[in-house]
């Protein structure tokens, strides 16, 4: 029963970080509704990521990204690793703590608001833990979030109802699929034994996260598919005679 959505969650998880554009309408079937969500989340971050990226380029002198530059340790030393993990861990953490505060006010679904509590009260508990591994590295702890992450957060406030909980709901299944891959490349790199053991236990927090994520799309795939019978008149109503 999880191989579906496994796979729709794969295809969310693609829509984020290939930023790919998709177009056309909306329709009834909720994988579909979960790409566009959340390629729509990823074009809004794809636009601010490069244009901070280019900022930093230019003051730095540097190429690539946080993300790249993971993905290539060759470009970078051990510290610099670590610190560019830190950066993007720390930044992850503050994007989830501030969806889940704007879930918190606007879904629609208990279950959702639930999700967000837990999203809020892990990741600051997670930043918590890793402020002072951050400033024994060296790094300063970000003031704000960045300009990917605020236009993700954007994106998600100018939505409502139903349609804020499903861009909502398969955005945090797509985010955490792509940090799980971060915090394993970093868990894999990292020399340093206090952020190593973060990383570790933080990924089992992004997990239980990912999967209780998953179960939440499951079920709202069945209440969407069960509104589409009820709606058809194949099913009795309640109180309607047989």
């Amino acid at each position: 029963m999880r191989k579906p959505l496994l796979k729709a969650a794969a295809l969310t998880a693609a829509a984020v970080l290939s930023c790919q554009a998709w177009t056309g309408a909306q329709n009834q079937n909720p994988a579909d509704n979960a790409r566009n969500a959340a390629d729509q989340a990823g074009q809004a971050a794809r636009g601010a990521a490069d244009r901070a990226g280019q900022n930093v380029r230019a003051a730095a002198g540097q190429p690539g990204s946080i993300v790249s530059d993971l993905q290539k340790p060759g470009n970078m030393s051990p510290k610099e690793v670590d610190q560019h993990f830190i950066m993007e861990a720390a930044q992850g953490n503050m994007f989830e703590i501030a969806a889940g505060k704007v879930a918190e006010q606007k879904a629609t679904n208990p279950q959702l608001k639930q999700f967000a509590q837990m999203l809020i009260q892990d990741h600051t508990a997670a930043n918590d833990q890793l402020k002072p591994i951050a400033q024994q590295a060296g790094v300063q702890w970000p003031g704000q979030l960045n300009e990917a992450h605020q236009a993700m957060v954007s994106h998600l406030e100018k939505r409502s109802g139903s349609d804020f909980d499903r861009h909502f709901l398969y955005g945090q299944v797509a985010t955490h699929v792509k940090d799980r891959l971060i915090y394993r490349d970093a868990i894999a790199m990292t020399q340093n034994p206090q952020l190593k053991q973060w990383a570790q236990q933080t990924d089992q927090t992004v997990l239980k996260h990912l999967q209780h994520g998953e179960a939440l799309a499951d079920a709202n795939e069945a209440v969407t598919a069960g509104e589409h019978i009820r709606g058809s008149g194949n099913t009795p109503q309640p109180n309607e005679s047989k």
